[in-house]
């Protein structure tokens, strides 16, 4: 009788760890695996007269426009805001046939824009034109994605020089540049207000001519931010472009709160130039002209 109720209790105990492995399995099977996040490298690069073989105000020649495609190449990123660029078949040059590329219809060679990776799907928009308040200032250029079914909204700037900073507002010389850069700020505003009642994902990129990250803060990111919450990405860094020759960065994404959720930590790169690949020449109005570029391109990366 013990004999029997031993070999009982060993098959119960057989089966009991059976159901318990298949249960086991089932539940395993049952979980949802995690969902693969993406990444995506965004950069702004203001390309500083960009047209021709020796066309505009700055000539590029072969060796020139090589030296810029090298730098596209290996900064490698998936959606690259451009400012300064005459036409697209130059663009094309820097960054080659496997970018899409998405400019503003300005008639200008100062036109802004996109140089997007094919394998990324956009959907172009039309241009923000109220932005050109000036006569030879841009359009913004603009691009939509969609991000894991929610929508992202692009737009890549140039907005007036010389007025760079608050010292500069006071400055008798700058009068004007403030005046015309303070009507874009506000023809921006109200892009803002519109844009964020249709999402909440919002990255304004570019060549802003404004030191927007001075630790007292500026006027015009508060006034942008007054409207609908943005950050720079580019606050605590120090411009490495052209050995430190700038203080701070004029270049800037301008990020909503949503958007800054996406920022991989410590993503933020600049890739600037070799000394061996700079080049200085005075143009005739007594400045200097940069080569490749007065810019430096930067790049953040955003994870979803």
């Amino acid at each position: 009788m013990v004999l029997r109720l031993n070999k009982l209790y060993r098959i119960e105990r057989v089966l009991f760890v059976l159901l318990s492995l298949v249960a086991l399995s089932v539940f395993s099977q049952s979980e949802e695996a995690p969902a693969e996040s993406n990444t995506l490298t965004l950069g702004t690069w203001n390309l500083s007269n960009l047209s021709g073989d020796d066309e505009g105000v700055q000539p590029r020649n072969f060796d020139d426009f090589r030296m810029l495609a090298r730098y596209a190449r290996a900064l490698d990123a998936d959606i690259v805001g451009v400012q300064e660029v005459a036409d697209e078949e130059s663009l094309t040059r820097v960054f080659g046939e496997s970018y899409d590329i998405h400019l503003s219809k300005d008639e200008s060679s100062h036109r802004t824009g996109f140089a997007i990776r094919k394998e990324v799907e956009f959907t172009a928009l039309a241009d923000f034109a109220d932005l050109a308040t000036s006569p030879g200032l841009p359009s913004g250029t603009q691009i939509a994605l969609d991000l894991n079914g929610q929508t992202i909204r692009l737009m890549s700037v140039q907005l007036q020089s010389g007025c760079f900073d608050e010292d500069s507002e006071d400055a008798k010389e700058s009068a004007q540049d403030c005046e015309k850069l303070e009507e874009q700020v506000t023809k921006l505003s109200e892009w803002l207000e519109q844009t964020a009642s249709e999402t909440e994902l919002l990255i304004v990129l570019g060549d802003f001519n404004r030191r927007l990250t001075d630790r007292d803060g500026d006027w015009i990111l508060d006034e942008l931010s007054a409207t609908f919450p943005l950050e720079s990405a580019m606050k605590g860094y120090v411009p490495l472009c052209w050995s430190q020759k700038f203080e701070q960065y004029t270049d800037h994404f301008l990020l909503s709160e949503e958007v800054q959720k996406l920022v991989v930590h410590n993503s933020f790169t600049e890739a600037t130039y070799a000394a061996s690949n700079q080049r200085t020449v005075a143009n005739p109005q007594g400045g200097e002209l940069l080569y490749p570029s007065d810019h430096c391109p930067i790049t953040i990366e955003l994870e979803y």
